[in-house]
């Protein structure tokens, strides 16, 4: 299993790469208010949940979105 950080990047990349400017912003605001490692992953994996949701995601970003969310389940965090 691959780390959050890791992960994280991947996903940024491709925001980058696709220009979703907003949403990179977003995400990246969110990765940076977070103190500790447990709170990036409840604060971003909140925010990426959210985001696929709202069916704003492409298709080709779900399985990292779902990977992330995977990470933060199997360390016993659950973001809402």
């Amino acid at each position: 299993m691959r780390d959050h950080l890791t992960i994280l990047e991947d996903i940024e990349r491709y925001l980058a790469e696709n220009g979703l400017d907003q949403d990179l912003k977003e995400l990246q605001d969110e990765a940076r208010a977070a103190a500790t490692g447990s709170e990036l992953c409840l604060r971003v994996g909140t925010w990426l949940a959210t985001y696929h949701a709202c069916s704003k995601a492409d298709p080709a970003i779900d399985g990292l979105i779902e990977e992330f969310l995977a990470y933060c389940h199997f360390n016993g965090l659950y973001p809402r």
